[in-house]
């Protein structure tokens, strides 16, 4: 990568994070739903960002929206699930995925100009394995409920 096109990156990066983001809040909005992000970490290697949605198609949909709004024309990479304890090297389970863990779409993106970031989507709002609204309705619409109450 030439040096002027990696300091473009970068400037035209912070820009879109420390500007853009941060003066109107992104919203993804689908018929009546309305997914909002928690933007916990903005840095020039990673992002970390908590999906505030309730549905799993959804949240995908709107991470899916979040990268094109602060990084249009990026290349994915790679794509995978992975829980905190994975990630940290915590996890001294046989089991991947385990009630309460806090679970993570990782994005491995491209940027203009070559740079590579990684993105963490905290998906534990809305990600419920097989249970969907739209696989199993009552089901998921029950366990919404219960977690809402508790």
């Amino acid at each position: 990568m030439e040096p002027l096109s990696f300091i473009y990156s970068v400037i035209k990066d912070l820009w879109n994070i420390y500007f853009l983001g941060k003066a109107k809040p992104f919203v993804f909005k689908k018929d009546e739903e309305v997914v909002t992000f928690d933007e916990k970490m903005c840095s020039l290697q990673m992002d970390v960002i908590k999906v505030l949605a309730h549905d799993h198609l959804l949240g995908v949909q709107a991470e899916y929206a979040w990268m094109s709004k602060f990084y249009p024309k990026h290349k994915r990479i790679v794509k995978m699930l992975s829980t905190l304890e994975a990630i940290t090297g915590e996890n001294k389970s046989s089991k991947f995925i385990r009630p309460g863990d806090i679970l993570f779409d990782i994005f491995l993106i491209e940027l203009k100009g070559g740079r590579k970031k990684t993105i963490y989507f905290d998906i534990s709002d809305f990600f419920s394995g097989k249970d969907s609204s739209l696989t199993n309705p009552k089901v998921y619409s029950s366990k919404k409920l219960a977690k809402l109450y508790k």
